[in-house]
């Protein structure tokens, strides 16, 4: 139960800065995963979320970063 908690403080404190997505479609501008680069993950993603698969994005229309969770 401790974790369920201690992952959902986790997504909420990292929500201020970053939306997160299932998709590689920006949720800010909603352009499609062609508008998309990579970026190296923060620290703070790498260590509290090191356990779901995850990668981060930087929009190349509006330049905001997200989050997509998954694999593929």
């Amino acid at each position: 139960m401790k974790a369920i908690s201690l992952l959902s403080m986790t997504l909420n404190v990292m929500s201020i800065s970053r939306k997160f997505t299932t998709t590689k479609e920006c949720p800010y501008c909603g352009r499609d995963q062609s508008a998309a680069e990579r970026k190296p993950r923060s620290l703070l993603t790498k260590t509290l979320l090191f356990f779901v698969p995850n990668r981060t994005y930087r929009c190349l229309g509006c330049r905001k970063t997200f989050i997509k969770i998954g694999n593929s």
